[in-house]
């Protein structure tokens, strides 16, 4: 008889599932159960599960309608934790506020992932090379976390460089991009060695970040404008920058696709190229 149970289900260990409609109900299982695991879309908890994870018990974010609140106000956008991939590249008030956040979601993974993986899960995963830490750090962003005694604020930027700037048991609610900020280019063609993110702050000033080449992103200054970037730069020019970026990262890691050797040499070429290709205010493919 074939068993109808594929064999990575039973892989997953019991545990105890949670359904909270209220962030303060989430935040008070968090708080209370050692071994909780939140979880959003899945995508994430579950593959981890089925390689070995083990959680007693599971908080499904799902009903909170509030985490898939996308909204304006007070001089910046913010978009829910819970707002899917999807909801990234298509909902109307992001396509407005910050089309090139909405552009940069297009072809990331696949439909299904697409519409199941949400913000909150790509941030928190952990993954060296997703995508949506990196533009959120290159907008500036800011993670509102909810915890037990209020709510904390987080700069993308911070969490980037380190899982540790979050407090224990908090919950994600939502992200908070400054306005006039936005991605100008997001650049997936050197994955799985790397990608790259361009983009521009409040005040003008051009970020750069890489990820997939540490284990964190790393999001830095590019001491340059948006207006002298749309103004163009010579390659000569465009070059000494990505050079003088590079200069300020950490070591970069080998894993089993790329050497450190080869991103060290390839990411400030890569990076010159997308900063030579941004004169006019043209976008890099």
């Amino acid at each position: 008889m074939i068993d109808p149970v594929p064999r990575s289900r039973k892989r997953i260990a019991p545990f105890h599932l949670h359904r909270p409609s209220t962030v303060a109900e989430a935040v008070g299982l968090l708080a209370d159960l050692d071994d909780a695991m939140p979880m959003a879309g899945g995508i994430e908890v579950l593959n981890r599960m089925k390689a070995g994870l083990r959680a007693s018990d599971v908080i499904s974010l799902s009903g909170i309608t509030e985490l898939a609140a996308v909204q304006t106000g007070a001089g910046a956008l913010c978009i829910g934790a819970g707002v899917t991939l999807h909801g990234l590249a298509r909902h109307e008030t992001i396509r407005q506020s910050t089309p090139g956040l909405a552009t940069a979601m297009i072809p990331v993974a696949n439909v299904r992932i697409r519409h199941q993986a949400t913000l909150g899960g790509n941030v928190l995963a952990g993954t060296p090379h997703y995508d949506v830490l990196p533009c959120l750090a290159a907008l500036d962003a800011t993670l509102v976390l909810a915890t037990t005694g209020g709510t904390v604020d987080i700069t993308a930027r911070d969490f980037a460089a380190s899982a540790e700037a979050m407090p224990p048991r908090a919950l994600l609610l939502h992200a908070a991009i400054p306005g006039g900020a936005d991605v100008l280019v997001h650049d997936r063609s050197m994955l799985p060695g790397f990608l790259l993110t361009l983009g521009r702050q409040a005040d003008g000033t051009v970020v750069a970040v890489v990820a997939g080449a540490h284990t964190r992103p790393q999001a830095r200054s590019l001491g340059i404008t948006a207006g002298e970037l749309a103004g163009g730069l010579t390659p000569v020019a465009a070059t000494a920058v990505a050079r003088d970026w590079a200069r300020t990262l950490p070591p970069m890691r080998d894993t089993l696709h790329m050497s450190a050797g080869w991103r060290h040499r390839v990411v400030p070429v890569a990076l010159s190229r997308l900063l030579a290709a941004q004169g006019g205010g043209r976008l890099a493919a």
